[in-house]
Formats: C-alpha cells, sequence, structure tokens
C-alpha cells in the first residue's frame, strides 16, 4: 500500500534517518542480520576504514538525501551499509552500490550520496 499522506510519510522517513546515523562499506552482501553483519570492511589500529556519520538534508515531502566520505583501505567495496552508530550498534539498512567501484590499490575515500524515499 502507498501511504497517502504526506506528514505520515514525513514522520517515516525522519525515523528512518533517527536511526541510521553512520555509514560504512562491505565487500559483499552483508545479509538481513542487523546484529551481526556480515563482510563489514576489516578496521584496526593498522587500518584506516571507519564508520562515518551521514549528514542528512531536511526531509522533504517523501524523501531525504545524505551524503557521506568514508576512508578506504585497499580492497573491493560493493556495499553502502547504515548503522545505528560509529562502533558496535546495528545495521538499520544496506544497499549494493549502483555503479560498480574500482578496487582500491592504495589508501583512498569512498564519497557516497544516499537517497531514502518513502512510499
Amino acid at each position: 500500500m502507498t501511504i497517502q499522506i504526506g506528514a505520515t510519510k514525513q514522520a517515516l522517513v525522519k525515523a528512518y534517518i533517527e536511526q541510521g546515523g553512520y555509514l560504512g562499506l562491505a565487500t559483499g552482501d552483508p545479509g538481513t542480520d542487523a546484529e551481526h553483519p556480515q563482510n563489514e570492511a576489516p578496521s584496526g589500529p593498522a587500518l584506516v576504514y571507519s564508520r562515518e556519520s551521514v549528514q542528512w538534508a531536511s526531509v522533504a515531502n517523501d524523501d531525504v538525501t545524505g551524503s557521506s566520505v568514508i576512508k578506504a583501505d585497499p580492497g573491493t567495496y560493493t556495499h553502502a551499509v547504515l548503522f545505528s552508530a560509529a562502533t558496535d550498534g546495528v545495521m538499520v539498512d544496506s544497499c549494493p552500490f549502483e555503479d560498480p567501484l574500482p578496487s582500491f590499490d592504495t589508501t583512498g575515500t569512498v564519497s557516497v550520496q544516499l537517497t531514502y524515499t518513502q512510499s
């Protein structure tokens, strides 16, 4: 069912972005287990990867856009993953990149533009 009431759509969009404030990368499909997502990029003292905060824009009608720049270690990343926290927390959502990212041979950054639309 498509929601017909604009205020209801806006409330659901706001609830979505309040749950997911951090964006990360995955080297494969992270699955659907929010407590134990699979394939998140490795992190650690010798690595630069970490989840980064999402800068969400104002909610407009039934959608919202956001952006994040994530430091990435050498590797291939296939999915963006939305998390509830910078560390630990739960996976809120994920999606494959529309255009495959090139593999990184050296440390770099991934600039991600997000759009969430509530129908």
